[in-house]
């Protein structure tokens, strides 16, 4: 048997659940649990388990700053800011980027005015 990535496990209790119904908005719905995935495969996992079997909603999270609810869900919440944020590739020449989903500190690190992704 190869090596297969674990699904990350879907966080369900009050504490994190709390934690996650609100942003920066002035919203707040519950979501039915939250996970915290290490890597883009175990993002893939929960997103292939979610379809083949509870179906709910499956909303991604960065630092939480929307301003109008985006990030809020009664269904699954993806937290993509802890562990997704690497910086996969940067070609100077054609003056592109391809980061994993919260690469906040792409502009600061390489002193990127404006990044097309």
């Amino acid at each position: 048997m190869g090596d297969r990535p674990a699904a990350p496990p879907i966080l369900d209790d009050a504490v994190t659940r709390t934690v996650y119904s609100t942003d920066n908005s002035v919203y707040q719905i519950e979501p039915a649990g939250v996970v915290l995935p290490e890597t883009v495969e175990q993002v893939a996992i929960v997103l292939r388990e979610n379809a083949a079997g509870a179906r709910r909603p499956v909303v991604a999270r960065g630092g939480g700053t929307g301003t109008n609810g985006q990030s809020l869900t009664d269904g699954i919440v993806v937290d993509v800011k802890r562990e997704l944020n690497r910086i996969v590739e940067i070609d100077p020449v054609a003056r592109t980027a391809r980061s994993e989903e919260h690469t906040s500190e792409l502009q600061s690190q390489f002193r990127i005015s404006y990044a097309v992704f």
